[in-house]
């Protein structure tokens, strides 16, 4: 319910973009959970306190964002490539 957290799902879902899933993890169970979803998924920690995005595709993530128009560029990217 944060509003850096809300602003980075604003962004996400001005996109169309099925097949796509976007998660919003907490610290604490759901944090331990999506850790032991792979190695890849243990480094994803939020950056300098602020809510952070991760683009991933198969088990490889861009460089994380906290800022809505870098996770916009990011998405935008991904999905002309």
């Amino acid at each position: 319910g944060a509003a850096d957290t809300r602003a980075l799902a604003r962004e996400f879902e001005r996109r169309f973009l099925p097949g796509d899933l976007l998660l919003v993890v907490e610290e604490g169970e759901r944090r331990r959970a999506l850790a032991g979803l792979g190695l890849f998924a243990a480094s994803l920690e939020p950056r300098d306190g602020r809510a952070t995005a991760y683009v991933c595709v198969g088990q490889a993530c861009r460089p994380p964002v906290t800022e809505p128009r870098e996770l916009g560029a990011v998405l935008d990217e991904e999905t002309t490539s």
